[in-house]
């Protein structure tokens, strides 16, 4: 969506771009998504993105709590530069952060640490 600005610059035609196509360069967002399955070749042009998401799973209801699974996906034909269903695969999902976290339930009555005398 581009929406040009009317202003007043020395030198310049008198519009300012705001929101204009982003630059062409940066990695796509799928480099890092959880949901993205990428194989590359030998070369720079064999590159094959797919898009892993179901949408069919995707519900206000379940999206935090349970992770779509991957399949082959829709193939991606072109650097993402913005994606509603992106997540980052380098995150923790709140899913394993709680089957990591530690149950602190209070019952144990023994005190730790030096012993006075």
């Amino acid at each position: 969506m581009l929406h040009a600005v009317s202003g007043r610059c020395a030198g310049m035609s008198g519009f300012k771009i705001v929101d204009g196509t982003p630059a062409q360069h940066g990695k796509s967002l799928c480099e890092s998504c959880r949901f993205a399955m990428i194989v590359r070749g030998f070369r720079h042009d064999e590159l094959i993105v797919r898009c892993g998401v179901q949408r069919s799973e995707m519900t206000p209801d379940n999206y935090v709590s349970q992770t779509p699974h991957l399949d082959l996906g829709r193939p991606v034909p072109f650097p993402v530069a913005r994606c509603t269903h992106y997540e980052d695969k380098r995150q923790e999902t709140p899913q394993a952060m709680a089957n990591r976290a530690w149950i602190l339930d209070g019952t144990h009555t023994k005190v730790k640490g030096f012993k006075q005398d």
